[in-house]
């Protein structure tokens, strides 16, 4: 059987790929494949956001999810698991990490889904993002969310300039066993859909896939701004609501309305540091690195 997971990561158009790849999920079913998303992997009776933290401390639900992943990676050709949660959560204390990267706990958090799965031969794909772009979106995320604060509050002294995927990647690494790394840019999604689709369910399942219109949009520049001078609200709940309403009076429909919170100079910074981490990952060994015009990809 093929078991494969798809890590996201957050705002890098993994919920799109999730809904497009749902679309053709009786297709799936016939081919004897298992597509698993968010709504499958956060619920009962799996609920792996908490479980994969500390799976020895509730052992019953441990047990439960191991005996139902386990049953799935053998009565079927092919099972895979796609949500950005399985890194970690968007708060700065599991965001941000020690080492310049992100997600401090996905090596762990990994380790124990692979665990539980009974196996560590598992092809993973991730999507990565240039790091200014990307802590700006999960900021405007947040305060869609509800959260208090702003983007300065929560980078803190973490120097977004030099920030790197590839710790985060050597993490990643150190828990597989045999199998495949598939990387790509979040800038380039939409060149090299085609080619991550037929890798992950096989080219005449990726035919099938449809490409609907993006399902989350995060928030424009200019509900950024309403919210900033509407003050914020109270409560969670409040500010939630207001997030919800400035999206819907300033939606984001194009490119230049996205939101951008950080100077000229740092994402320039980001930019030079994000070009040369990419080139450095497509080298490591188990790594396949998708890039536009490539009649492959890149490999490590």
């Amino acid at each position: 059987m093929t078991l494969s997971i798809h890590l996201g990561v957050h705002k890098t158009a993994t919920t799109h790929l999730q809904h497009s790849v749902r679309r053709i999920e009786q297709d799936l079913l016939d081919a004897d494949r298992i597509f698993l998303g968010p709504d499958s992997l956060r619920d009962a009776p799996l609920d792996l956001r908490a479980l994969l933290n500390r799976p020895q401390a509730t052992p019953k639900r441990a047990t439960l999810a191991r005996d139902l992943l386990r049953s799935l990676r053998d009565e079927h050709a092919a099972l895979t698991l796609s949500d950005e949660l399985i890194l970690g959560g968007l708060g700065r204390e599991r965001m941000l990490a020690d080492d310049g990267s992100f997600y401090r706990d996905a090596q762990m958090r990994l380790g124990n889904l692979l665990d539980l799965l009974g196996t560590r031969d598992v092809d993973l794909f991730l999507a990565l993002r240039a790091p200014a772009s990307f802590v700006t979106s999960v900021h405007g995320e947040l305060t869609r969310q509800g959260g208090a604060g702003s983007l300065q509050d929560y980078l803190g002294d973490f120097d977004v300039g030099t920030a790197q995927w590839q710790p985060l990647v050597m993490r990643l690494l150190s828990v597989m066993g045999q199998g495949r790394l598939t990387i790509w840019r979040f800038e380039d999604t939409a060149r090299v859909r085609d080619r991550l689709l037929t890798r992950m369910l096989g080219a005449e399942l990726a035919a099938l896939v449809p490409n609907p219109p993006p399902l989350r949009v995060g928030l424009s520049a200019a509900a950024y701004r309403h919210l900033e001078k509407a003050g914020q609200g109270a409560s969670q709940d409040d500010r939630r609501r207001q997030a919800e309403m400035a999206l819907r009076q300033h939606p984001q429909r194009r490119p230049d309305q996205r939101l951008r919170l950080l100077d000229d100079a740092v994402h320039d910074r980001s930019a030079a540091t994000y070009d040369r981490d990419c080139d450095r990952i497509a080298a490591l060994p188990k790594v396949d690195f998708l890039r536009p015009g490539d009649g492959d990809a890149a490999q490590g």
